[in-house]
């Protein structure tokens, strides 16, 4: 679904790359959110990455990315993993640190073993690489003006074209191919799933949230607790019931959900939940989706159902979609929140 990725800063300094190749990829980044720009950062606060641009000589690719690597950080696209040494192009102990978060290396010639790494194979204008003994550490080295056909990129966007889940497919399948990337770089969760507090009393071990969490968890090797989840459901009301009671009941269901589904004790900083009445929530929207902050949105109809299912596999979906409209998503959510009942978040979990 998207692709994190990384930009040598060498590259900035070779006059005859064209334009138009530093534009192709600032277009597919910003754009057509392909993922996010992973930069190196020095415990001084200067980006490597950052830091070149505004060396470039040539006055027409400074400005180009000087005015995208602002855009970049205005709507969010920009990741750094920290450095105790001042970097001004990346070298094999640069990559062994970046390997783990990126999954494709952005280079100003031929792949000679200049970065280090284990070669896994050679692809027709690529190569992938092992930089380390964990498995997320494989990286695809692919040159400036080739980028938008690494495989990488071309399998991001063909998935984000296939609405189709098969039924009884697996659950951790579906996570890896289409969430693990998105919660790896996306510090807060937004989902609006009207019905994923009703559907508690039914699911038993097979509820949605649990089973995400679960998957969070497993297959996440950053730390959680400084992602935040934010839940829009509707509270379900039973005669002669009042609301902290309803509220407390859905809780206690929440929490004894993750008990059974093994995602006990809750990884995440915090998970909220805004209460939205039935009738402010059909006059407000009638989709469901998960949004991950600024990356993108999963949606097509469907929400935290996408994860439930017996044994790991799910129920079968033919509408899941990807798509970028982020300010839009923020408008639905907003509108949500401000007919909530009570107006404020009801907090689920929160770290100690």
């Amino acid at each position: 679904m998207i692709v994190r990725f990384a930009i040598d800063p060498a590259i900035l300094s070779v006059a005859q790359i064209p334009n138009v190749r530093h534009d192709r990829l600032i277009r597919l980044w910003l754009q057509q959110r392909i993922g996010v720009l992973v930069d190196v950062k020095h415990e001084d606060g200067v980006r490597a990455f950052g830091a070149a641009v505004q060396k470039i000589e040539d006055p027409k690719i400074r400005l180009l990315w000087v005015t995208a690597y602002a855009q970049a950080v205005k709507i969010d696209l920009l990741r750094h993993v920290r450095s105790n040494a001042s970097v001004e192009y990346y070298t094999p102990e640069t990559l062994k640190l970046l390997a783990p978060h990126i999954d494709v290396l952005v280079i100003d010639g031929p792949d000679k073993g200049q970065y280090g790494g284990e070669l896994v194979r050679t692809n027709k204008g690529s190569t992938i690489r092992r930089f380390t003994a964990h498995p997320s550490s494989q990286v695809e080295l692919i040159r400036l003006g080739l980028f938008d056909r690494a495989d990488e990129i071309t399998n991001a966007l063909e998935l984000r074209q296939q609405g189709n889940i098969p039924h009884k497919y697996s659950i951790d399948s579906i996570w890896q191919e289409r969430f693990h990337r998105m919660f790896h770089v996306s510090q807060d969760v937004y989902i609006v799933d009207r019905f994923i507090c009703e559907r508690h009393d039914e699911m038993d071990d097979r509820s949605g949230l649990a089973r995400m969490i679960e998957m969070a968890k497993k297959h996440s090797a950053v730390n959680l607790r400084n992602k935040k989840i934010t839940i829009y459901a509707e509270l379900p009301m039973k005669s002669g019931l009042g609301m902290p009671k309803a509220i407390q009941n859905v809780s206690e269901q929440i929490h004894e959900a993750i008990k059974m589904q093994d995602a006990a004790p809750n990884p995440f900083g915090q998970i909220n939940i805004q209460f939205v009445p039935k009738t402010w929530f059909s006059n407000t929207y009638k989709d469901r989706y998960i949004r991950f902050s600024s990356v993108g949105v999963i949606g097509g109809g469907h929400g935290l159902e996408v994860f439930e299912g017996k044994d790991y596999t799910t129920r079968g979906f033919k509408s899941i979609s990807w798509n970028s409209d982020i300010d839009v998503c923020k408008e639905v959510e907003g509108a949500l929140a401000s007919g909530s009942d009570p107006l404020d978040p009801v907090v689920i979990f929160a770290s100690d």
